[in-house]
């Protein structure tokens, strides 16, 4: 069929020129109607007409499929009719939709409307759809329709909402990241952006850090090794800078690892910077190679408290030897300060190892005076500073180790004197008190001596009170920060406490509590020659052949005749013979460290396995090993430290 017989034109009304005329025309619009029509029914936007009562008259391909139609099945019907969700068409603002007739209905009204998260139900799966309606005019201008193009952007919305999501997590990180994050501009090294952090760190607030650049935090001495760390990280080679100073606002400076990427930010090359404080890792760090040195040097201290005590005892056995024989006063006076000097070096070594081991203490009844008098005038020997003492006559013993708490006391002292450079007064005092349970620290309840030094020095703020018993804490230039972390581990050791009171220009005052002890001190004196008894053999092992002679000689001017060997197994073997002969020995007295033997630990241990009531004495120049201080835990009656008194053993070997 012709195209004029297809529009209803016949050979009968018109001439044949004009027909064919005509007819070229209606081929024409009819080529470019079926183009029109392929592109609406192949562009994958939905395409539709409805007129004014909303039921569909024209729509493409996609929009028919979307409720899996042909589009002449849609022609004359509603959209609820054609199958669309009726929530949908209608709307539903408790959910947010506001429908397609809603839409329609103002596009009828003459308004363009575009709906950009239009929810469609398409074959069963909601997809979002950016839709646009129109009013549909005829060629008088009156609304006759709404014309609809409804374009699926689903997978966008999904895009965006992952962006957010991602951009949400990613600014929560920023935000609530404990390290601080800046990311500054490579070309002028300011800062873009800041997290709370970093903020934090540098006690600056964001304002002001969106102000400030590489160079405003970081030490001006420091700052051109700083610039060119920033300049290797900006190359991309690098992405660690680590131990960075890093400057506050107040100009106080702490080291942090920054690790560091490139990045576009805003459109700039840029580096991003996580900002790690590592301030206080290096504070451990540093505490763990002095911990390790401390270790280190209690070894060498061990080893030279060894060594160095057991000459001493040798020495002080000699000393004591000739004061016995001496018949000159003069002589027996100068023999007796020797030891006396003797006791000093034997309390330093003491001191030596509880400084660097902290060795637990070997407790025995004591009265504070004049304990406490003689400690403080000697730790203010040379000084400018003077003392004066409030004890009374009727306080309590206490039971200490007497080495360890003058070490404490003399530490405090010490420490007392150097806080008055010009001069001053230290006054030490003492009372007995009654304390229930944690009414001073962690102290249980009961009764306690309470110690009190206190001076009028140049006094310690609050900061500093929080720090002063902290290991290697110290104000000093040339101090270790160690004497008062031992002062209060010694302190908790002997079961009492250890506080300070203090106000900057007001002195400082520090007080000890140490539990009350009901038991009676033992008596220094000794029997006189003429009061002697003593008789039998006492086994001696010990690889000083100047403590084995000194020994000797002393105990047989008590009536004891001593058999010495060097090494635990002679000692064994010794024991055994005197047994099974049935002469039993009076005491043995066994050396702790035998070098390259059997030492007395080992020692004691067959010896026990033999005889349990013989008494056995350890002795010791080391004496931060727990043998020394409980000396029954391992089969010992008693333990000795070296350099002791011949009167200390007789007291020991007559008591057992």
């Amino acid at each position: 069929m012709k195209s004029s017989e297809k529009y209803g034109i016949g050979k009968d009304k018109l001439p044949e020129k004009c027909l064919k005329h005509i007819e070229k025309h209606l081929i024409k619009t009819e080529r470019l109607a079926n183009l029109l029509n392929n592109v609406i029914n192949t562009t994958p936007d939905l395409i539709f007409v409805k007129d004014q009562e909303l039921r569909t008259i024209l729509c493409n391909q996609m929009y028919a499929r979307a409720v899996s139609k042909e589009p002449e099945e849609m022609y004359g019907r509603t959209d609820i009719e054609n199958g669309w969700d009726p929530e949908l068409v209608r709307g539903n603002p408790a959910k947010g939709i506001r429908g397609f007739e809603n839409d329609d209905l103002e596009a009828l009204a003459g308004k363009t409307i575009r709906n950009s998260h239009d929810p469609a139900n398409i074959n069963g799966e909601i997809r979002i759809f950016d839709t646009r309606k129109m009013p549909l005019k005829d060629d008088s201008g009156k609304i006759i329709g709404v014309l609809g193009i409804a374009r699926d952007i689903t997978e966008i919305k999904l895009a965006e909402k992952l962006i957010r999501e991602s951009e949400g997590r990613y600014r929560s990180l920023f935000n609530h990241s404990l390290d601080g994050i800046v990311v500054a501009e490579i070309k002028n090294r300011k800062f873009v952006a800041a997290n709370p952090a970093i903020c934090g760190m540098l006690e600056y607030t964001q304002e002001e850090v969106m102000r400030l650049g590489v160079q405003d935090i970081h030490p001006p001495d420091q700052l051109a090794d700083v610039i060119k760390q920033f300049e290797s990280l900006a190359t991309g080679k690098f992405s660690l800078a680590a131990d960075i100073p890093v400057m506050r606002k107040d100009g106080t400076v702490f080291l942090a690892d920054i690790h560091s990427c490139k990045l576009n930010y805003d459109g700039k090359d840029c580096l991003l910077g996580v900002f790690r404080d590592i301030t206080e890792h290096r504070q451990l760090e540093d505490t763990r190679l002095k911990l390790q040195k401390l270790e280190s040097l209690g070894i060498l201290a061990g080893g030279i408290a060894h060594d160095f005590n057991n000459l001493l005892g040798g020495v002080y056995g000699y000393i004591e030897v000739a004061a016995r024989y001496s018949k000159d006063e003069r002589v027996s006076a100068y023999l007796d300060k020797a030891m006396l000097s003797i006791n000093r070096a034997k309390s330093l070594t003491n001191q030596l190892v509880t400084f660097a081991t902290g060795g637990a203490p070997v407790r025995k009844a004591t009265p504070l005076s004049p304990f406490i008098e003689d400690v403080t005038k000697f730790s203010l020997i040379g000084s400018n500073v003077t003392c004066s003492f409030d004890i009374p006559s009727d306080a309590w013993h206490c039971n200490i180790d007497k080495e360890q708490v003058s070490q404490v006391l003399s530490n405090i002292i010490i420490n007392s004197r150097q806080a008055m450079p010009n001069g001053g007064t230290v006054l030490v005092s003492a009372a007995n008190i009654y304390l229930k349970d944690n009414e001073i620290g962690s102290l249980t309840e009961g009764e306690y001596v309470k110690i009190s030094i206190r001076d009028n020095g140049v006094g310690i703020s609050k900061e500093m009170l929080k720090k002063i018993f902290d290991p290697f804490f110290t104000t000093k230039q040339t101090g270790t920060g160690l004497g008062l972390a031992v002062s209060y581990s010694v302190i908790k050791k002997h079961d009492g406490w250890i506080d300070v009171e203090s106000e900057p220009g007001k002195g400082t005052v520090f007080n000890i509590y140490l539990p009350a002890s009901k038991e009676i001190p033992t008596n220094a004196s000794s029997k006189t020659d003429s009061e002697q008894k003593g008789a039998g053999t006492i086994l001696i092992l010990d690889d000083q052949e100047e403590m084995c002679d000194s020994l000797r000689e002393l105990l047989g001017c008590f009536g004891y005749s001593a058999v010495c060997v060097k090494d635990g197994r002679d000692a064994v073997k010794f024991f055994i013979e005197e047994t099974k002969a049935q002469r039993p020995l009076t005491a043995i007295i066994l050396d702790l460290t035998i070098p390259n033997g059997m030492g007395g630990k080992e020692t004691v241990t067959e010896i026990r396995k033999m005889d349990s009531k013989v008494p056995v004495f350890v002795s010791s120049g080391y004496y931060a090993d727990p043998v020394i201080a409980d000396p029954q835990a391992y089969g010992f009656t008693a333990s000795l430290k070296k350099p002791f008194a011949i009167k200390e053993l007789i007291r020991l070997i007559e008591g057992s």
